[in-house]
């Protein structure tokens, strides 16, 4: 997973994070909390910042067989009923 992988972060009505409009999968060692995320830095992202990083695009079903056993269920959620792609964001870098 190499490519570039940026954009807005926004909400969905079911508080499901997206990147633009496509559901995000975030870095592991990251935290929810309500419309922020933290990062395993530390850092936060909130809903409307801009976020830049490495990851890649893949098809809903492979991108929920990625994750730990404690992000799935979230994770299937938010993107298990998605068509089309999900956004895997790795590693975020800071614009």
């Amino acid at each position: 997973m190499a490519a570039k992988v940026e954009g807005t972060v926004t909400i969905a009505e079911n508080g499901c994070f997206l990147l633009d409009t496509m559901p995000l999968v975030w870095p592991p060692g990251s935290s929810l909390s309500g419309t922020e995320v933290v990062l395993a830095d530390g850092r936060r992202v909130s809903v409307g910042e801009r976020v830049s990083g490495g990851g890649g695009f893949l098809p809903s079903g492979a991108a929920v067989s990625l994750l730990d056993e404690d992000s799935r269920t979230r994770a299937t959620e938010c993107i298990g009923t998605a068509t089309g792609e999900v956004a895997i964001l790795q590693v975020t870098v800071e614009e």
